[in-house]
């Protein structure tokens, strides 16, 4: 029986994260949080979706890197 390789793909997510901030307009919060100011709400912090595989990434178990999974074809 042939043994089986160990790989890890990392999935690229894209996530949804509220940020409360003051502003005296929605451009001047946009502004805000995209400094870094604001508080994370963290009860509302969800998934949104994962990427394509296109744009995700893979490691083997020697430490190799793979970036261009599109390339993989099923060997089996």
């Amino acid at each position: 029986m042939e043994q089986l390789n160990e790989f890890i793909v990392f999935v690229r997510e894209v996530w949804i994260q509220p940020v409360k901030v003051k502003a005296m307009s929605l451009a001047q919060a946009v502004q805000r949080v995209e400094n870094g100011e604001g508080e994370t709400i963290e009860s509302g912090f969800e998934l949104s979706h994962s990427l394509e595989p296109e744009y995700w990434t893979a490691e083997d178990g020697e430490g190799n890197q793979y970036y261009d999974l599109t390339e993989i074809k099923d060997e089996e």
